[in-house]
């Protein structure tokens, strides 16, 4: 027996039934009406018969943030392990992660691309939240309007919100998908030794960077910001620019076959240099007109940091044993250190200096 629908149920119905029903108009708009395929067509799209369909085919998709396939693209989701980590479930720190796009973030989709629809469904949104996300509250109003029996419509519902949960049982990568042996016990020559790490693609937050290096690139508003930065004008809004961008392209010809968000982007992924600076030093001095050299090796920064620290430790009168042995070795290897660099400096002199 069918339960009478909430108002919201009845907004939540409306809402599935119109996007069933704006499918098929685009499906009806190739086929004429004495065409066999414009009833099939009408029966395909009726929408419980629709919502049936999606139902068992869901289990041919994931929605994720972090896609393995991004990694190896012929990784098949049945045979191995993406995940759905919503950024405000995981762990803050400092470090730009997944975790700092918070609640703005865009779920991915991978899986068989014939299923999309589902998903699409899925991010219908009412009242600020997606379809996804009442699925996976276990939204009651949703799971009455998708069917008049209760008891469908709680398969329904369970089965739409497993669209999220990985297809196989376990954990599993793929040998061709990024990986890393690191070494964690002293014997390399040990198996056991090693830890197997996996680096993971956030699909979720290399989108959220391609959407704004776009912005900032090609935008109309960035383009009269440097505009007006070219003739020395000026300009409420800040330039941003991105030097030595790199662009790495997954998917090949096919980037939706990695996912939904790849596809989105044409398989464009931007890569910030990660270069390191290249040290511009002022013009370095012969050291003429010094009784000794050390007079300028001592007012180094770094050399008197390393000299305080062991002039520190020796003033505190440390026991006589191997840690104290260690420690001043360890100081007194950082000043030779720094007498390194201080003599190599010289060295890049023109030859002939200590001629005069």
């Amino acid at each position: 027996m069918s339960e009478p629908l909430s108002p919201r149920g009845h907004d939540l119905r409306r809402l599935i039934h119109d996007f069933i029903a704006d499918r098929l108009q685009v499906k009806l708009e190739k086929l004429e009406p004495e065409d066999p395929k414009y009833q099939a067509e009408q029966d395909k799209h009726a929408p419980d018969t629709w919502l049936a369909s999606a139902v068992t085919r869901v289990s041919q998709i994931q929605v994720v943030t972090h896609p393995l396939k991004a990694s190896y693209s012929h990784a098949h989701i049945k045979e191995t392990t993406s995940l759905y980590c919503r950024p405000q479930d995981l762990p803050q720190q400092a470090l730009v992660s997944t975790a700092v796009l918070g609640d703005d973030f865009m779920d991915d989709v991978t899986g068989n691309a014939a299923a999309l629809d589902i998903y699409a469904l899925l991010q219908l949104q009412h009242q600020e939240q997606t379809l996804l996300e009442l699925c996976l509250a276990n939204d009651l109003d949703l799971q009455a309007a998708l069917h008049p029996k209760p008891e469908i419509a709680a398969q329904w519902l369970a089965a739409l919100a497993e669209v999220t949960q990985p297809k196989m049982q376990g954990v599993a990568s793929h040998t061709f998908a990024k990986q890393l042996y690191w070494l964690t016990d002293v014997d390399p020559y040990v198996d056991s030794n090693y830890a197997l790490l996996a680096p993971l693609y956030s699909s979720s937050l290399a989108h959220k960077v391609y959407e704004q290096i776009d912005f900032d690139r090609f935008s109309p508003e960035s383009k009269e910001i440097r505009e007006a930065a070219r003739n020395k004008k000026f300009h409420a809004s800040r330039a941003h620019s991105y030097p030595n961008l790199a662009i790495q392209v997954i998917g090949g010809s096919n980037p939706q076959g990695i996912s939904s968000l790849s596809s989105k982007r044409r398989g464009v992924n931007y890569l910030l240099s990660s270069t390191p600076p290249k040290w511009q030093s002022q013009d370095t001095r012969p050291p003429l007109h010094l009784e000794s050299i050390f007079q300028r090796f001592e007012k180094r920064r770094d050399t008197q940091q390393w000299l305080h620290e062991l002039k520190t430790f020796l003033v505190a009168k440390p026991a006589p044993n191997l840690a104290t042995r260690n420690e001043v070795e360890r100081l007194i290897n950082g000043v030779l250190d720094e007498l390194y660099i201080f003599a190599a400096t010289f060295q890049q002199l023109p030859a002939g200096w200590s001629g005069d």
